[in-house]
């Protein structure tokens, strides 16, 4: 005869459900203007970082000359890369709905900080560089920051050890 008492529960406790919704912030400009800020900031103190190591190195070599073309565009790729990546994950944080555009607004503040930075340089030490090579170079700086966003999209995310 079965009683009508009901079973005894297990001593587990309930699996707890988390919450991976983004955050719930309203989208509009504030949020991308302040990611892409932090960006292009980020990318701007690591050009300045990457170009002094680039001098330190090409000056460590027989002939820097040589050396300073290939270090200079390798200093104007990563710089932008970071930058991106970095606007991206600031996107993240602050509830961006389109973060890849903060990473595009990261590379078109860098691009006319380069520009304001070069209006200020004597004609001598601008680089002679060919109008399409030059544009080139910037539409490669916005490419940069797009693929260090889009890195950051796709990079695995760090997992935090819980306290017990």
């Amino acid at each position: 005869m079965r009683s009508t008492q009901s079973r005894p529960h297990s001593s587990k406790r309930p699996a707890r459900t988390r919450d991976t919704a983004a955050p719930t912030t309203t989208g509009g400009i504030i949020p991308v203007l302040r990611a892409g800020l932090r960006g292009a900031l980020f990318a701007i103190i690591a050009l300045v970082v990457l170009a002094i190591a680039a001098a330190a190195a090409a000056y460590g070599t027989q002939d820097p000359d040589s050396m300073t073309t290939p270090l200079s565009l390798c200093v104007l790729a990563l710089a932008p890369l970071a930058g991106g990546w970095i606007a991206y994950r600031a996107g993240r944080r602050r509830g961006c709905t389109s973060r890849l555009l903060c990473g595009l607004l990261c590379g078109a503040i860098m691009l006319a900080f380069l520009f304001c930075l070069s209006l200020c340089l004597p004609d001598g030490l601008r680089g002679q560089w060919p109008p399409s090579l030059a544009w080139g170079l910037r539409g490669g700086i916005l490419a940069f920051c797009s693929l260090g966003a889009v890195m950051a999209a796709y990079a695995p995310r760090r997992r935090r050890k819980r306290r017990r």
